[in-house]
Protein backbone atom coordinates (compact mmCIF):
# COMPACT_ATOMS: atom_id res chain seq x y z
CA UNK A 1 0.00 0.00 0.00
CA UNK A 2 0.95 3.54 -0.55
CA UNK A 3 1.97 5.56 2.35
CA UNK A 4 0.90 9.14 2.59
CA UNK A 5 4.34 10.32 1.59
CA UNK A 6 4.43 8.17 -1.55
CA UNK A 7 0.91 9.23 -2.46
CA UNK A 8 1.92 12.89 -2.10
CA UNK A 9 4.90 12.38 -4.43
CA UNK A 10 2.72 10.63 -7.02
CA UNK A 11 0.14 13.43 -6.91
CA UNK A 12 2.87 16.10 -7.13
CA UNK A 13 4.42 14.32 -10.14
CA UNK A 14 1.03 14.09 -11.87
CA UNK A 15 0.36 17.77 -11.24
CA UNK A 16 3.80 18.67 -12.59
CA UNK A 17 3.27 16.55 -15.71
CA UNK A 18 -0.15 18.10 -16.27
CA UNK A 19 1.29 21.62 -15.88
CA UNK A 20 4.09 20.84 -18.33
CA UNK A 21 1.56 19.45 -20.79
CA UNK A 22 -0.49 22.63 -20.63
CA UNK A 23 2.51 24.95 -21.01
CA UNK A 24 4.18 23.01 -23.79
CA UNK A 25 1.04 22.30 -25.80
CA UNK A 26 -0.25 24.63 -28.54
CA UNK A 27 -2.54 26.38 -26.09
CA UNK A 28 0.08 27.01 -23.44
CA UNK A 29 3.51 28.56 -23.59
CA UNK A 30 3.57 28.92 -27.37
CA UNK A 31 0.24 30.74 -27.32
CA UNK A 32 1.48 33.00 -24.52
CA UNK A 33 4.56 33.92 -26.54
CA UNK A 34 2.46 34.56 -29.63
CA UNK A 35 0.02 36.76 -27.74
CA UNK A 36 2.87 38.66 -26.05
CA UNK A 37 4.47 39.38 -29.41
CA UNK A 38 1.10 40.46 -30.82
CA UNK A 39 0.55 42.79 -27.86
CA UNK A 40 3.99 44.35 -28.40
CA UNK A 41 3.24 44.95 -32.08
CA UNK A 42 -0.10 46.54 -31.17
CA UNK A 43 1.60 48.85 -28.65
CA UNK A 44 4.06 49.98 -31.32
CA UNK A 45 1.26 50.55 -33.84
CA UNK A 46 -0.67 52.49 -31.18
CA UNK A 47 2.35 54.77 -30.61
CA UNK A 48 2.66 55.37 -34.36
CA UNK A 49 -1.03 56.22 -34.64
CA UNK A 50 -0.84 58.52 -31.62
CA UNK A 51 2.03 60.43 -33.26
CA UNK A 52 0.12 60.62 -36.55
CA UNK A 53 -2.98 61.90 -34.74
CA UNK A 54 -0.93 64.63 -33.05
CA UNK A 55 0.48 65.66 -36.43
CA UNK A 56 -3.00 65.78 -37.98
CA UNK A 57 -4.36 67.81 -35.05
CA UNK A 58 -1.56 70.34 -35.53
CA UNK A 59 -2.34 70.52 -39.24
CA UNK A 60 -6.04 71.06 -38.52
CA UNK A 61 -5.22 73.84 -36.06
CA UNK A 62 -2.90 75.47 -38.61
CA UNK A 63 -5.64 75.31 -41.25
CA UNK A 64 -8.05 77.02 -38.85
CA UNK A 65 -5.70 79.81 -37.80
CA UNK A 66 -3.13 80.42 -40.56
CA UNK A 67 -4.41 81.91 -43.83
CA UNK A 68 -1.24 80.96 -45.74
CA UNK A 69 -1.57 77.32 -44.74
CA UNK A 70 -5.23 77.34 -45.75
CA UNK A 71 -4.43 78.90 -49.14
CA UNK A 72 -1.69 76.37 -49.80
CA UNK A 73 -4.04 73.50 -48.98
CA UNK A 74 -6.77 74.91 -51.23
CA UNK A 75 -4.34 75.31 -54.11
CA UNK A 76 -2.61 71.94 -53.77
CA UNK A 77 -5.53 69.70 -52.84
CA UNK A 78 -8.51 71.38 -54.53
CA UNK A 79 -6.83 73.19 -57.42
CA UNK A 80 -8.14 76.62 -56.48
CA UNK A 81 -6.69 79.74 -58.11
CA UNK A 82 -7.01 83.42 -57.36
CA UNK A 83 -9.36 85.50 -59.52
CA UNK A 84 -6.42 87.38 -61.07
CA UNK A 85 -4.47 84.22 -62.00
CA UNK A 86 -4.47 82.20 -65.21
CA UNK A 87 -3.77 78.50 -65.64
CA UNK A 88 -1.87 77.25 -68.68
CA UNK A 89 -2.09 73.56 -69.50
CA UNK A 90 0.35 72.02 -71.95
CA UNK A 91 -0.25 68.61 -73.43
CA UNK A 92 2.49 66.23 -74.33
CA UNK A 93 6.03 66.40 -73.18
CA UNK A 94 9.63 66.18 -74.24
Amino acid sequence: MFTRRKLLWVVAALVLLAALGVFLSGGGLNRYRSLSQGALMLRQKNQELTAENAKLRAEIEALKTDAKVMERALREELGYIRPDEMIFSFEGGP
